[in-house]
C-alpha cells in the first residue's frame, strides 16, 4: 500500500511490508501494459510503501536499499516482458533521494522526454549534473542485472520550495540509460 503518514509513530510490520514490495515487483513478471498511448510521454508505477518507511528519521539505508532493489527488479521484469511492438520504449527505475517516496518505475514512450530526465541539463529552473565516484549501487550493495546501466544525477531546482530555497536532491536511474559526460 502506498501511503503518506503524518505521524512519528514507529513503523510496524516492516518485514511484512518489504515482502509486499517484493510481491509487487514480482507481479511484473510477464506483464507489460497494453494501454500505452503513444501520445503520452511516459507511464509510471510508484513504489508501494509507507512514506515513513523510506523517508524521515525511522527510515534506514537497509530498508531503502531493499526497496531500491525491488524497483530495479520490477524494471527488469518489464524489460523482459516488453513486446516487439514496444521496442522503442525505454524502461527505467528512478530512485529519488532524499524523497524516496517519489521513486518509481517509468516506461518512456518519448525519446526526448527520456533524455530530458536521464541526462545532465541546465535551464531556467535549475540544473542537474552527473554524479561521479561511488554510486548508489556500491553504497547500498544493489545487484544490477546484466545489460542494465546506472546513471546518477545531482540536481538543484530553484523556486520550488515554499521558503524560497532551492530544492537539492539526487536521482538515480537504473535500466535503459546511457551515461553521458557532463557538458556543463
Amino acid at each position: 500500500m502506498r501511503q503518506i503518514a503524518f505521524s512519528n509513530k514507529k513503523v510496524r510490520g516492516i518485514p511484512r511490508r518489504l515482502r509486499a514490495v517484493a510481491r509487487w515487483a514480482n507481479s511484473f513478471k510477464g506483464y507489460f501494459p497494453d494501454d500505452l498511448a503513444q501520445a503520452a510521454r511516459y507511464y509510471n508505477f510508484k513504489i508501494p510503501v509507507l512514506a515513513t518507511m523510506v523517508e524521515g528519521k525511522q527510515a534506514t539505508d537497509a530498508i531503502r536499499s531493499q526497496c531500491a532493489q525491488h524497483l530495479i527488479n520490477a524494471c527488469q521484469h518489464l524489460i523482459d516482458a516488453r513486446p516487439d511492438d514496444a521496442s522503442d520504449c525505454k524502461i527505467v527505475a528512478s530512485i529519488s533521494l532524499p524523497d524516496m517516496f517519489s521513486s518509481e518505475v517509468c516506461i518512456y514512450t518519448d525519446a526526448d522526454y527520456h533524455r530530458a530526465h536521464t541526462q545532465p541539463s541546465h535551464d531556467q529552473y535549475g540544473y542537474s549534473l552527473c554524479i561521479t565516484g561511488q554510486g548508489l549501487t556500491e553504497q547500498w550493495g544493489l545487484k544490477i542485472p546484466p545489460g542494465m546501466q546506472c546513471v546518477g544525477l545531482a540536481f538543484e531546482c530553484k523556486g520550488f520550495e515554499a521558503n524560497g530555497n532551492a530544492y537539492i536532491g539526487q536521482r538515480w536511474y537504473f535500466g535503459e540509460v546511457t551515461a553521458q559526460p557532463d557538458q556543463s
